[in-house]
This record gives structure tokens, sequence and C-alpha cells, in this order.
């Protein structure tokens, strides 16, 4: 996702695209640690209302349409 996305999940409103919830974000943190803080709340069924691992994939395939991805 850093690679992606290398000034993190808020970078062009990518989290509140996905569904996401942008308030779980501290401006203490630096940009990979906002990555492994989404990514550890998503796991964890948190980060936002309507944020899915779904939803994640699609704002990424809405973002990078030509791109294919493996998924770990």
């Amino acid at each position: 996702m850093i690679v992606l996305y290398p000034q993190g999940p808020e970078q062009e409103n990518f989290w509140t695209r996905a569904g996401g919830d942008p308030s779980i974000f501290v401006n203490i943190l630096t940009r990979k640690e906002h990555w492994r803080l989404a990514l550890n709340y998503l796991w964890n069924g948190a980060g936002g209302q309507d944020i899915s691992l779904d939803s994640l994939l699609a704002a990424i395939k809405e973002d990078y349409p030509q791109r294919t991805f493996e998924i770990y």
C-alpha cells in the first residue's frame, strides 16, 4: 500500500473513498505507521462503518485500472 499511496491512506481521499473514517489517523504518526494502523483497523473490523477489504480493493482498482495485483 505504501508503494501505491506513499502519502498514506489519506492520499487523494483514498481511505474515505473506500468507505473508511479518516478521523482514526493522528498527525504524530508517519505515513508508514498510518498504513499499519489503517490495515490493522481493517483487519479487526474497524476503520469506518463502510470499509471492507472489498471496498479497499475496489478503490485501488479505480485508481489503477491497468494494474494487476496479487493478494497474499
